[in-house]
């Protein structure tokens, strides 16, 4: 995605359409992947159990719940859906989902076992040897990257010397870099604009690490007060260049010579958290089921309708917020509490935030190793 790219020119008819694509692409997959017969109509008779394709919705403008279940099919055809029957389920609106099920009048559809797995292969083997080079270096850390009483920056300050003493192969920055929440930027206390007072804020975080053999990945959010607050998000624009710096959008996927990595700021966990709905008798942990979803829906944010305070472009998401293989590391900054877990062989990260409120926060160090095609990554979260 370039820094130009138009955004934020959706015509309903072409959301509409983007929605629907999007549940008969995801909706093959499942039929695929678990042998399903093909789907019926799911608002029509049925005397028999079939099956039915679409998207989980609600019946209301609130909370998700057992009672309010739609499912929407790829036509948008809608009819009430009935869990109660069914074992096992999280469910959250905008999951694409395959159901057996039975509709004898039409009117509700009483599912019997729900699918939504379409997680997909991870990438080939890459081509980095660490037994010739050793282990890659990684350093994570997400914003706000300055306490909420102050615009001193000084987690980040002591992040870049952390990354001086260490010299890391890559470092990755995600967004919020000057975030629209915090107190001081709202009553707007700058002297000078967001946008010159980021570029003082990239300048000192490159500057030191100039002599360094280090890469920087920074990554925007919507919640910058200096960029667009459109998700996805166009990745920033510098009038200075600095050799070692990449701009990225959000999210992105970064292939180190096969290495796979996928990053986003927007905080995907804790919106699917206050909206999904489950009963679980798997031992799955609640964080690595939400994060699961991601990899199970293909989308680094499933959810839809988004969260209230994000502005979501539905085709850039279509284009851009989708995961065409399974990274070997899945970055996901959260307000949630860190943690460090293996999907089906993808490392997902939450490295939580450089600054949490008053005080200074966490950072993630990764240690990646490639040896003889197999990827072990070795994950530590850090105190600042």
């Amino acid at each position: 995605m370039q820094a130009n790219t138009c955004f934020m020119f959706n015509q309903m008819r072409d959301m509409a359409q983007v929605l629907n694509e999007t549940v008969h692409h995801v909706g093959q997959m499942i039929l695929k992947k678990f042998a399903l017969q093909e789907p019926q109509a799911i608002n029509q008779p049925h005397q028999n159990q079939f099956v039915g394709v679409g998207r989980v919705c609600c019946d209301s403008n609130g909370r998700l719940n057992a009672k309010s279940l739609i499912l929407e099919s790829f036509s948008g055809k809608t009819v009430p859906m009935d869990v109660s029957q069914v074992e096992s389920f999280s469910l959250f609106p905008g999951q694409v989902i395959a159901v057996e099920g039975e509709n004898p009048l039409g009117s509700k559809l009483s599912a019997k076992q729900i699918y939504t797995d379409t997680s997909l292969p991870l990438p080939q083997r890459p081509s980095l040897s660490s037994e010739e080079n050793g282990p890659i270096q990684i350093v994570v850390a997400a914003g706000p990257f300055t306490q909420s009483d102050t615009l001193t920056y000084q987690p980040l300050e002591d992040l870049v010397e952390y990354i001086q003493e260490h010299s890391p192969h890559l470092v990755i920055l995600i967004g919020p870099f000057i975030d629209a929440t915090h107190p001081h930027v709202i009553e707007g206390i700058l002297a000078e604009t967001f946008q010159a007072f980021f570029e003082r804020i990239v300048d000192g975080i490159m500057q030191p690490l100039e002599t360094l053999n280090t890469q920087v990945l920074m990554i925007p959010s919507w919640r910058d007060a200096h960029h667009h607050a459109v998700y996805p998000v166009l990745p920033f624009v510098l009038r200075k260049q600095y050799a070692k710096l990449i701009l990225a959008p959000d999210p992105c996927v970064v292939d180190i010579h096969g290495l796979v990595i996928g990053a986003t700021s927007t905080d995907i966990l804790l919106h699917l958290g206050k909206e999904e709905i489950f009963q679980v008798q798997l031992s799955l942990d609640r964080l690595g089921r939400i994060a699961g979803h991601i990899l199970s829906q293909q989308s680094f944010y499933p959810l839809y309708p988004p969260a209230e305070e994000m502005n979501l472009d539905l085709e850039l998401w279509a284009n851009y917020a989708v995961l065409e293989v399974t990274p070997h590391i899945l970055i996901l900054p959260s307000d949630l509490r860190c943690f460090v877990k293996n999907l089906n062989g993808c490392v997902i990260v939450n490295p939580e935030r450089l600054a949490k409120g008053l005080v200074g926060g966490n950072f993630a160090r990764l240690e990646v190793s490639c040896a003889k095609g197999d990827v072990n990554v070795n994950a530590q979260i850090v105190k600042i």
